[in-house]
């Protein structure tokens, strides 16, 4: 067994001699490369003219190596030279075993199914040792929010070597309430959420807002694998009108950032007034989803386009998108439809703690909608102002915002006034949410 965490470079930064790196620049000698040429090596030196010249050039070197296979190799620097002349800096480079993974081992403190987990995150058996894929691995793993603390090692047995990565996961289980509140009025939801459902890594969504929404939503990431199938029911009452939704997604990898998605479904819409005549249409569509990694910025990006075959036909298009840029984040928003006879449910609804705050859950009814939520949560009680075009018509709404995690479960809550409104008319929204 090969102990020392994966530590696939091993830096060993001795320099012998007590001259330093002056502002001249060094020339540089390898010695010891076998595997590559030093001016495959040394490609893209420019000049070496301070001590963190030389850290980052024999970092870009150790790189080389661990994504051609070499896990253990080290560079040693030496400088060597008469002390009235120009030192010539000399890099020994010890490129060690070239290593072959037989296959991936996953040690995982929680519920999750290990054989499942190879499966998502799709990691490459029987080839050679690469930081790239390594590192791309661990990305996916820590974007999925499930798991926490994931360490390396790489291990020997026999003749062959195992990537082993130990995992801590962290709750997968929510149970989310949620609503406005005004001095006279107010509105309420709750949520049961699975991210990890039987250790199988597929997602459960059930969502009940009373009188008004049952939504039942199914993701499984693995029965086809890399596509990822999504199951979507809804059922929504408005007074005399009811919509029963029904619809399946097909999702595809592009790259590790961007998928590309196709849903099919049915929309059925009825009226308990005998005057009205419902309809039951099936509907297409198409979807985008773009969630770059970057260490400066945070941003996820989702379009979808839907085309509904009715009589009268419906396009919807829906933007959703954030940026999460050192304490500022912003959430834009761009949804659209159109049909040349607009039915009850035809229309966009928003307002309150899930979309423009300081108005009341789904106040602002319109075909045509752009807002965005803005805040800054660099402090304990963090400044918001949210503000919209609804069909032609703007508003906005600014208030204060606070965060609350504990081990007992997490909490906000936003106290938010509305455009032209006075200090009666604030609105106070609210998420209480528990993990297990």
């Amino acid at each position: 067994m090969l102990n020392g965490g994966l530590f696939y470079f091993s830096l060993s930064l001795i320099l012998i001699g007590a001259q330093p790196v002056n502002q001249t620049e060094l020339p540089v000698v390898l010695v010891g490369n076998l595997f590559f040429s030093s001016s495959f090596l040394l490609r893209g030196t420019r000049s070496l003219r301070s001590e963190r010249d030389v850290e980052n050039l024999i970092g870009r070197i150790l790189d080389k190596y661990a994504d051609a296979g070499f896990p253990f190799s080290r560079v040693r620097p030496k400088y060597a030279g008469l002390p009235d002349s120009l030192p010539t800096l000399r890099l020994a480079v010890e490129e060690g075993p070239r290593v072959r993974i037989a296959d991936y081992i996953f040690r995982i403190r929680g519920k999750t199914n290990p054989q499942t987990l190879k499966k998502w995150t799709r990691v490459r058996t029987d080839e050679y040792f690469s930081r790239r894929e390594l590192e791309r691995v661990k990305r996916r793993i820590a974007r999925s929010g499930l798991y926490k603390e994931i360490r390396d090692q790489i291990l020997r047995r026999g003749d062959e070597y195992y990537l082993r990565l130990d995992l801590g996961e962290e709750p997968s289980d929510f149970i989310t309430a949620g609503g406005s509140l005004t001095q006279t009025d107010g509105d309420f939801f709750g949520m049961l959420d699975s991210r990890n459902l039987l250790g199988e890594i597929r997602e459960l969504h059930a969502q009940y807002e009373y009188r008004k929404l049952f939504r039942l939503q199914y993701a499984d990431p693995i029965l086809i694998a890399p596509l990822e199938l999504s199951l979507d029911f809804a059922i929504a009452t408005y007074d005399s009108a009811r919509l029963v939704n029904i619809n399946g997604r097909l999702s595809a990898p592009v790259t590790e950032s961007f998928r590309i998605s196709i849903l099919s479904g049915r929309e059925m819409v009825s009226y308990s007034d005998p005057d009205r005549t419902g309809y039951q249409s099936s509907l297409v569509g198409l979807g985008l989803e773009f969630r770059p990694e970057s260490d400066f910025i945070r941003t996820a990006q989702v379009c979808n386009i839907e085309y509904l075959f009715r009589t009268a036909a419906r396009i919807k298009f829906q933007y959703d998108g954030q940026f999460d840029f050192l304490h500022l984040m912003i959430k834009p928003h761009f949804w659209w439809t159109r049909t040349d006879q607009f039915e009850y449910f035809d229309y966009f609804r928003i307002g309150g703690s899930r979309t423009i705050r300081g108005y009341l859950e789904e106040e602002i009814i319109a075909r045509e909608i752009f807002w965005v939520n803005n805040e800054y949560k660099k402090y304990l009680f963090y400044p918001l102002f949210d503000f919209a075009f609804a069909d032609g018509r703007f508003y906005y709404a600014y208030g204060l915002g606070l965060d609350v995690r504990t081990s007992l479960g997490n909490a906000a809550l936003a106290l938010v006034w509305p455009r032209d409104g006075d200090w009666r008319d604030g609105k106070l929204h609210f998420f209480i949410e528990k993990g297990f």
